[in-house]
């Protein structure tokens, strides 16, 4: 697809490969796996707001406008948000207002009847208020185009009360669905990897054969050719090396955190209003997330103890020690192992060594340092 004028620096999800950067080699794979009509489930991670929708969303234009791939993505939060016990009736009803927008919607349910109520577009069906899922999978099966349906932030989909993997590895099993890959996304790593559970023997995706992309924050190389190329794009140079460097510091090389950088400098503010104005965004999102992990909204959660300790000891070395986090939050040690997983499996802490424990990304680690 053709691209006159990259912007790197874009607040909405990106729709275009040359509005990524740094992303050269993961495109390359992604798009070498998407056309193999072999490869057809597929695992996008990444830490948060490194820009895992934009690389989706690119990439999926691409292959659209390339090689004519009919493309759904699904919002599972939004879905869950609004269903969390049944979020397969929504989905459904998502993709088929998402098809009927699609020229060849007649083609996938001729038994549809259109009504066209702008800037609504609905369908009905022949003898039946709505489809299922399965039944929608089945009609995209029928059709010789290529369907790719991708799940943003898949972990979500665990609170449903059925089992929604089953009906994934019916589908990738499905001799009559080859023409349809499935993509999850996610951020909460660990949660995603476990609801997956694909080396799992009791899990409906055991032994299906998955291709994965993880995507990175940058590093302090990529960080500055990033705001480099970003402000060159915006004819902006009111800007110091010194202050790249310290942008890279107060987030870590987060994308999501540096376009808002970057945005509010092009804006008229200094370096360090712009900074201060990222960080403490960044830190209302962290303690927000935080928030959420409370039984007791006004008590302080084992989770939150277990942080500082980390953060503080981050701070003065670079990791804990079970034994330190232990004496400090008095929690016996299988409940604290319990809660160190858990914390690794959302994207908060990581592991590095046999009982030692880190943050790597700073505005966490400051947030908990701070507290």
């Amino acid at each position: 697809m053709g691209c006159q004028k990259p912007n790197y620096f874009s607040t909405a999800p990106k729709t275009r490969i040359c509005d990524l950067f740094g992303r050269d080699y993961h495109v390359y794979k992604f798009e070498k796996w998407m056309l193999n009509p072999n490869r057809r489930f597929f695992i996008i991670t990444g830490p948060r707001r490194v820009g895992k929708t934009s690389f989706l969303y690119s990439t999926l234009n691409e292959l659209h406008e390339s090689k004519n791939y009919q493309t759904i993505v699904i919002d599972v939060r939004k879905v869950i948000s609004m269903n969390k016990n049944y979020p397969e009736n929504l989905i459904a009803q998502k993709m088929t207002g998402l098809l009927s927008g699609k020229k060849r919607f007649k083609e996938i349910f001729p038994f549809a009847k259109i009504t066209v109520k702008l800037p609504f577009i609905e369908a009905a069906w022949e003898n039946k208020e709505e489809l299922s899922l399965a039944e929608i999978f089945d009609a995209l099966g029928e059709t010789d185009h290529t369907f790719v349906i991708a799940f943003d932030e898949a972990q979500e989909l665990r609170y449903g009360q059925n089992d929604l993997r089953e009906l994934f590895a019916s589908v990738l099993d499905s001799p009559e669905l080859q023409n349809i890959k499935l993509i999850f996304t996610g951020s909460q790593v660990g949660i995603l990897e476990k609801w997956l559970a694909v080396d799992d023997g009791d899990s409906p995706l055991y032994g299906r054969f998955e291709k994965r992309i993880h995507l990175n924050r940058f590093s302090p190389n990529e960080t500055i050719r990033f705001l480099e190329e970003g402000f060159e794009q915006n004819e902006f140079d009111d800007y110091d090396f010194d202050e790249l460097i310290l942008a890279y510091d107060g987030v870590g090389g987060t994308p999501g955190w540096l376009i808002d950088y970057a945005n509010d400098r092009l804006e008229g503010y200094t370096h360090r209003k712009a900074l201060k104005n990222m960080i403490e965004k960044a830190k209302k999102n962290v303690i927000s997330e935080f928030k959420q992990l409370r039984k007791d909204k006004k008590k302080e959660s084992n989770y939150e103890k277990v942080m500082r300790i980390i953060a503080k000891k981050v701070h003065e070395r670079g990791y804990a020690k079970f034994g330190e986090v232990r004496s400090y939050t008095k929690l016996d040690d299988s409940l604290l192992r319990r809660l160190l997983i858990k914390l690794d499996d959302y994207g908060y802490i990581e592991q590095v060594g046999h009982d030692r424990y880190t943050i790597f990304d700073p505005i966490v680690a400051n947030v908990f340092g701070d507290v």
